[in-house]
Formats: C-alpha cells, sequence, structure tokens
C-alpha cells in the first residue's frame, strides 16, 4: 500500500489514511458527478479557474446542508443523499 517504512507509520494508521482517502474520492465523485463542478462554459483557462473558484463555496455550502440534513440518520450514503436532492 504505502513505501513508507514501518518505523515512521503503522499499519494501523496506513488503514486509517486508506479510509479517509476513500472518503474524499467520494466526496469528489459527487461535486462530480451531481454538481458537475468539472463542467464550464468557457475555454479560457483563466475564466474556468474563475468558475471553478466561484462554484467552490457553493458546493461547500450544498455539502454542508445534505449533512445537516441527514440528522444523524445514515440509512443512505452521501452519493444516495446527494443523488436524491438531499434537501428535505
Amino acid at each position: 500500500m504505502t513505501n513508507v517504512p514501518r518505523a515512521v507509520v503503522s499499519a494501523r494508521e496506513v488503514w486509517v489514511l486508506a479510509r479517509v482517502r476513500w472518503q474524499i474520492e467520494i466526496l469528489f465523485r459527487v461535486w462530480k458527478s451531481v454538481l458537475q463542478v468539472d463542467a464550464w462554459r468557457s475555454q479560457s483557462p483563466w475564466r474556468v479557474l474563475c468558475e471553478v473558484y466561484a462554484k467552490l463555496p457553493g458546493v461547500v455550502w450544498w455539502h454542508w446542508r445534505v449533512v445537516l440534513a441527514r440528522g444523524c440518520v445514515w440509512d443512505l450514503s452521501l452519493y444516495q443523499a446527494a443523488r436524491a436532492g438531499g434537501l428535505p
């Protein structure tokens, strides 16, 4: 899984890092597929960068609202909650 020596990181820590990395992968999957963060209308690199920076606060706000709307009911994954609309 990693080339870090055992003296630096334990097997349990590697496992935790792998799980966290997987959660980040799911987060970006939701952002890209549901919220279309990777879609833009311009071909200019500077305009694309501006669109990405403009979308990110909205995406973070939306994600926060989805997490709050789930209200400790974890029967849906974040991806499923996003696809279902996420908010009541």
